[in-house]
């Protein structure tokens, strides 16, 4: 039958340059005796038999040396003349030179077999090189098979063209180029044919995958019944672009999360997980496990629950008014604070469950639900369950194994810690006889035998509302509303701070008393806050107008007007990327966190006891110096202390608070230093 290659094949053979005919050789038998009659002369028919072994002898003669000529050069050693070379090298490549010079050590020029041999390696390279060449070029999806195969018959051309003026023998060259033509042809055509495929799955997938993502978005606005039979339209349509079901469960999972991500209930879960998927026999449920979009939707629930509690019991500042809130807890109903086992449903991998004991298949939802709890329901599956005796015996299974009687299954759960399988066993102690870890049978796994009762009276099949997926509601509740309480306070704090900081950037700034006192008035910061602000503006006032500031009153005075806003800023960032845990504080802000934060405690212990109080101190400290004259100090000052500190890397502070404190003990007025000071812009 006639299929897409095989037709391209076909037309592409009917418009192909064809390779050129192969030399065939055509030997005729010799003619030996014609005209010549039988003589019963003895001279004449020795003659007869001389000529003959002659003839005989010529003949094995003229083949033997055929036989060395052919030895003489073989396609390895053609091979190694050429090897390493591109075909440009070869389109200039001196064969006569090269056979000249063989390792053979003589010259094979004058060897017609030798000759046809290196050109036929020539052709083969020049074959490869133009496929290798086509695929590189065309590494895209073709319209069409016959698209490619001309593709690549026009690259094939386009080389034998290349070569056509240096080859001599035509009929060797051409046997090397086009030996593989049709093997070429037919994995050209066959990639073709894969490309094409691919590009038209992945198109359909695509396709299929915005149908998915479109009406998840809308789930909300549709009914269960609509939706899930939308949704199972759209999957039946994604079977036919994919290679096998878990493509299509990639596909599927990615939009179920979307789904649970934004959902409060379970309902369509529920039914999606009941839609028939790859057969009428399959589910989508039995091929995923559900209980973690169940989960998510059980936190959406907790935070709408959460964040309906903070409205109704917030403070004016946003913090929580936890009276009130705990009582609207109390009030929940019980269904939302459920805390049995959610029914889960694992996949099967292998075993007979239908075989069970019917109280035993009762509660495999309830196997799953408390394996999912312990966070293994997207790794849990069934191995075994019902063993007949045969099964048994292959499963190296004990003669009075639970299975026999359908009451054990196998569970796997992956590699666990010894530690992990006990607190698995201790969860289904209570219900079983036989709870087992082990190896024999089906893997490593869990063999749960022997069941008790139990876990039908805990059994908790509320899906719909996914009340049972939270066991600890109440505390997620709860622990929600504390997150938003602390938010509240945080933002408070950083309000209070942004106020005061504004606050004692304006009242600083402030020209007058007047203005400065006005403005802390109306700041609306904490009494005491202005207390110590309003103690602080009042001396610093008094010390200007009676001209009674000192040395350090002038630099703190310079200092509140520019560099104190700096380093509040400083401070504030080094505070935000202290509570940041992932941010790594590194040693050149820590210093600078650390100087920003000695300048602020010595300005704040100088000026908030007042102005014009350490004038008096100013004699004590001064010394004699060794130059008396002000202006040569201040000049050896600037022109050689001052640039030795910025050697050392001392910052623009740092320098300033140095000369400040040096400047008295020669007699100098610091602030007229400090003035006169010319720092270069590129230190801090």
């Amino acid at each position: 039958m006639s299929n897409p290659v095989s037709a391209a094949i076909g037309t592409q053979r009917q418009f192909a340059i064809q390779p050129k005919s192969v030399y065939q050789q055509n030997l005729k038998a010799l003619s030996v005796g014609n005209g010549i009659s039988q003589r019963t002369d003895l001279d004449a028919a020795l003659l007869s038999k001389s000529l003959g072994i002659l003839g005989g002898a010529i003949y094995d003669e003229s083949i033997a040396a055929d036989k060395r000529e052919r030895e003489q050069f073989t396609a390895l050693e053609a091979e190694k003349l050429i090897a390493g070379k591109t075909p440009e090298d070869l389109a200039k490549f001196d064969r006569i030179q090269a056979l000249q010079h063989s390792d053979k050590g003589y010259d094979l020029t004058d060897n017609p077999y030798a000759m046809a041999t290196l050109a036929q390696s020539i052709g083969q390279v020049a074959a490869a090189s133009a496929k290798e060449r086509w695929a590189s070029e065309n590494p895209g999806t073709p319209k069409s098979i016959n698209e490619a195969i001309q593709s690549y018959d026009g690259m094939l051309q386009e080389t034998y063209g290349s070569f056509k003026e240096s080859v001599r023998n035509g009929v060797a060259f051409d046997k090397g180029f086009y030996e593989g033509y049709q093997r070429d042809v037919l994995q050209v055509a066959h990639e073709a044919h894969q490309r094409i495929n691919n590009e038209a799955r992945a198109k359909g997938q695509r396709t299929c995958n915005v149908k998915l993502q479109g009406l998840v978005a809308g789930a909300d606005t549709m009914d269960t019944e609509a939706f899930v039979q939308s949704f199972g339209e759209i999957t039946r349509e994604l079977q036919g672009y994919v290679k096998n079901s878990d493509e299509a469960l990639k596909i599927i999972q990615g939009n179920l999360e979307v789904l649970a991500e934004n959902g409060t209930s379970t309902e369509k879960l529920n039914a999606i997980k009941n839609t028939p998927y790859y057969g009428s026999d399959r589910k989508i449920g039995d091929e995923l496990s559900f209980f973690k979009y169940y989960k998510k939707v059980s936190e959406n629930v907790n935070y709408k629950v959460a964040d309906d509690v903070y409205e109704a019991c917030r403070n004016a500042d946003g913090t929580v008014n936890w009276e009130k809130a705990e009582e609207r807890l109390k009030a929940l109903p019980a269904t939302a604070l459920s805390r049995g086992i959610p029914q889960v449903y694992l996949p099967q991998y292998s075993g007979d469950l239908d075989g069970l004991k019917p109280a035993f298949k009762a509660i495999l939802p309830s196997v799953g639900g408390i394996l999912s709890q312990l966070g293994y329901g997207d790794v849990a599956e069934y191995t075994s369950g019902y063993r007949d005796p045969a099964r048994n015996a292959a499963a190296n299974g004990s003669p009075t194994s639970y299975h026999l009687a359908g009451d054990a299954v196998d569970v796997h759960l992956g590699n666990l810690t010894k530690e992990e399988q006990e607190t698995v066993k201790a969860n289904f102690k209570p219900y079983f006889s036989e709870i087992l870890y082990h190896d024999a049978g089906s893997g490593l796994h869990l063999h749960l035998g022997g069941y008790r009762g139990g876990l039908d009276d805990r059994a908790d099949d509320t899906e719909v509302t996914a009340s049972a997926y939270s066991p600890d509601r109440l505390d997620k509740i709860r622990s929600r509303l504390r997150a938003k309480d602390a938010d509240a306070k945080r933002v408070a704090k950083e309000r209070s701070e942004a106020v005061y900081n504004n606050t004692v950037q304006a009242v600083t700034q402030a020209e007058t008393q007047e203005e400065a006192l006005r403005l802390l008035d109306n700041s609306g910061i904490p009494l005491a806050k202005q207390n110590a602000l309003r103690r602080s503006i009042n001396a610093k006032f008094k010390a200007i107008n009676q001209g009674n500031l000192s040395v350090e009153d002038q630099f703190y005075l310079k200092y509140e007007k520019g560099k104190l806003w700096t380093d509040m800023a400083t401070l504030k960032e080094y505070e935000r990327q202290m509570e940041n845990e992932d941010t790594e504080i590194d040693d050149k802000f820590q210093d600078k966190a650390n100087a920003a934060a000695r300048r602020m405690n010595d300005y704040w212990k100088h000026c908030i006891p007042g102005y014009g109080k350490s004038e008096s101190k100013k004699s004590e400290t001064t010394e004699s110096p060794v130059d008396n004259s002000a202006d040569a100090l201040m000049d050896e000052i600037k022109t050689k202390a001052v640039p030795q500190m910025i050697a050392k890397g001392m910052t623009r502070s740092e320098i300033e608070e140095r000369l400040m404190k040096i400047a008295p003990r020669y007699g100098l007025n610091a602030a007229t230093l400090l003035d006169s000071l010319e720092l270069p812009n590129d230190i801090e």
